[in-house]
């Protein structure tokens, strides 16, 4: 940005003081008047003449049209982009709590009807409540015992000394068990109040697939532990999807529109329970309002730099909104040719009709892109080109001549390049 603005000054500051030196060989001869050598003496010369305020003027002009179309192109590229608000999605669920949701960016928008029966569980057994410190009423010595599963069998074993008490002897069962690497886990509750002790086995999946049963082989470690007391059968879930065929499953999650929508079963339910999936209306109202207001910010600047800027920079972001249908979708072009968004209208259009909104919004040629390409028009030329050169002030200085006088060839003072001791001063 500090190049471009520097463009601009060194098309205006090099005339004004090569002029001011001009004018001095005229009024004076040809006496020696060395050039500026400072940036303090540079603002000297540079506000000596109200062209000075005239270059300053125009390169902050320049600078705050550059400002404004970068941060106009960076809301257009959020809104074509891969996180645009276009592509993320808000979900409501009729009775939250009988399932749950998830979704993903880009799933179809749309809505299912769940009618769960009954949710997959998996199997848990609660052994009996013991003592502690009691000693173990388990026989003393080996106890062998078994676990069993659709899937596998598992035997394993223990070692109960006389003076175990209750918690020791739990405590070796459960140790045994998650040993075995099986799709089961063992637990302990303690309840120190009471001073008692209790083993939990549960199954680490759901689904009737996973239930299981434990023995003993010999000794009576399993008995007297009390661990094959079921308190909760493994169970499939059963549900329907849109009135479609009983589905019975081991799981509690339903994956859906190629896995961008995950639904999770809470509980069983009567009634069956609609989720809608829909656009984020919040976010494309914050995204579509924030572009308006990066286009209006430009606007606002081409309009109150009139008479310094060409008026084809306006021309070319205006251009592009002409031909839009912006009012389908609640954004109106007013007389001055700012924008304003009717915020209700945009969210019903996200509503109702989406494909048409996301259309007119990132589609070839909607109002994202247009505006993004009316941003790149204005930033990626030469910033000079920005410039009004019919302005007479800006001829008069950028084409000044002086007359000729003994033969001495007419000089003309044109915008060049310059390099070396001026360039390094200047600019």
């Amino acid at each position: 940005m500090i190049s471009k603005i520097s463009e601009v000054n060194r098309v205006y500051r090099t005339n004004e003081i090569w002029r001011e030196e001009e004018h001095a060989w005229q009024e004076g001869g040809w006496q020696y008047r060395p050039l500026v050598s400072s940036k303090a003496s540079a603002e000297v010369v540079f506000q000596r003449y109200a062209f000075g305020q005239h270059a300053r003027a125009t390169a902050m002009a320049v600078a705050g049209l550059l400002t404004t179309a970068e941060q106009l192109k960076q809301a257009g590229e959020a809104m074509l982009g891969s996180d645009s608000s276009l592509d993320r999605r808000a979900v409501e669920i009729s009775n939250p709590s009988v399932l749950k949701a998830q979704v993903k960016k880009s799933a179809q928008i749309g809505s299912y009807v769940i009618q769960s029966k009954q949710i997959a569980k998996s199997q848990l057994n609660d052994g009996a409540i013991l003592q502690s410190t009691t000693p173990t009423l388990m026989t003393a010595g080996s106890n062998q015992m078994k676990l069993i599963t659709e899937n596998q069998t598992a035997s394993f074993s223990i070692y109960i000394l006389a003076t175990d008490t209750n918690q020791q002897a739990l405590q070796k069962i459960r140790s045994a068990i998650n040993s075995t690497k099986s799709d089961l886990h063992a637990s302990i509750a303690w309840d120190d109040l009471k001073n008692t002790v209790q083993l939990r086995l549960n199954s680490l999946h759901t689904g009737s697939e996973y239930a299981f049963s434990i023995v003993d082989i010999y000794g009576n470690a399993v008995a007297i532990s009390g661990i094959t007391n079921v308190t909760q059968q493994a169970a499939d879930a059963i549900y329907h999807i849109n009135g479609s065929a009983e589905v019975v499953s081991a799981s509690n999650q339903i994956d859906l529109d190629q896995g961008n929508v995950l639904i999770t079963l809470q509980a069983a339910s009567k009634e069956p329970v609609q989720v809608d999936i829909r656009p984020d209306r919040i976010g494309i109202s914050q995204q579509v309002q924030a572009l308006v207001n990066r286009y209006n910010s430009l606007h606002l600047m081409l309009t109150q730099s009139g008479g310094l800027l060409t008026s084809e920079a306006s021309e070319s972001v205006m251009s592009k909104l002409t031909s839009l249908p912006l009012e389908m979708i609640g954004i109106q072009l007013n007389a001055d040719g700012s924008l304003k968004v009717d915020l209700s209208i945009l969210e019903q259009q996200a509503q109702s009709r989406f494909d048409l909104l996301e259309f007119s919004l990132r589609g070839f040629g909607g109002l994202a892109a247009a505006l993004n390409v009316a941003a790149k028009t204005l930033l990626d030329p030469p910033s000079f080109e920005l410039l009004d050169q019919g302005q007479a002030l800006f001829q008069s200085f950028n084409n000044y001549q002086v007359s000729q006088r003994d033969g001495a060839p007419v000089n003309t003072y044109l915008p060049l390049p310059l390099s070396g001791i001026l360039m390094n001063n200047y600019i």
